[in-house]
């Protein structure tokens, strides 16, 4: 079973780190925009997550200091129905839904109005579908410096990106996650530090083209530092995403080749993003 503390970090590192770095990296200003940072994760069967931040007084990204937004008004549209979100956390400026009537539905699209200081700030996102039918095997990796990999591939219905972490003990603290979102439907992890016989689930978060596009903006490794956003009037990003994973028992000749299934609600109180 998947510790709820792995999904929750799990996640937040990504969405938090992410940010931060290109916070760090950023160095132009936008005198025009209001100087806050708008955060929100939408996740089918889960309540929506939206966090707001102050930017310093210069307007300048690259001079931030994290300052918490607890006094804006922030609504979450679905085919034109209004659903208003609650602050949650004065520490983060954590926004959510109190009710049980909002569902995100993959492939439907969702829209945000943040009203802070005299303006409106709005986004849109569609929710990509979660991937299927995952399967792993164990094959010879071809290389002087490993004996195995264990190769992971798996379906896909959209133009989603993909990010997938391997969550399990192991003996080692070698790299179980992907350092980046890909395009790719397959991924190749070493399998030094996986222990025979004990249990790892392999996720994967399908995640909107525009949060990889906001990823990928600040990649030392591209020649652009662009700030690629989907918020209007304001910095940050707003998105959709899902997830999907299998458990297997690792064995040196592992072959598995499993029908996954959609995340039950076990499962679902793990995902990260929840604040209950």
């Amino acid at each position: 079973m998947i510790k709820k503390t792995i999904y929750i970090i799990g996640l937040l590192w990504l969405f938090f780190i992410t940010a931060c770095n290109k916070l760090d990296e950023f160095s132009e200003t936008a005198p025009e925009k209001v100087p806050i940072v708008v955060e929100g994760i939408l996740l089918p069967e889960a309540p929506p997550v939206v966090w707001l931040s102050e930017l310093s007084d210069t307007g300048d990204i690259e001079d931030t200091t994290y300052i918490p937004v607890n006094n804006a008004k922030v609504t979450l549209y679905h085919e034109g129905t209004p659903y208003n979100l609650t602050l949650f956390d004065n520490e983060w400026g954590e926004y959510s839904y109190e009710g049980k009537d909002l569902k995100i539905v993959p492939g439907d699209t969702y829209s945000i109005e943040v009203n802070y200081s005299e303006k409106l700030i709005t986004a849109e996102t569609k929710i990509p579908y979660a991937v299927k039918n995952i399967s792993a095997v164990v094959e010879p990796s071809g290389r002087g410096d490993t004996v195995s990999v264990l190769n992971i591939s798996w379906e896909s219905v959209d133009d989603s990106y993909f990010y997938l972490f391997l969550e399990g003990d192991t003996s080692s603290s070698y790299c179980t996650y992907s350092e980046y979102p890909f395009a790719n439907t397959s991924y190749t992890i070493d399998t030094a530090g996986l222990i025979e016989g004990n249990t790892y689930y392999i996720i994967v978060y399908s995640l909107s083209p525009i949060y990889a596009q906001y990823y990928f903006g600040y990649d030392p490794l591209n020649s652009n530092y662009s700030y690629d956003t989907n918020v209007i009037d304001a910095y940050g990003i707003f998105t959709g995403m899902n997830v999907n994973f299998m458990s297997f028992e690792y064995r040196k000749d592992l072959d598995i080749k499993l029908q996954t299934q959609s995340v039950p609600n076990s499962i679902l109180d793990r995902l990260p993003g929840i604040i209950y």
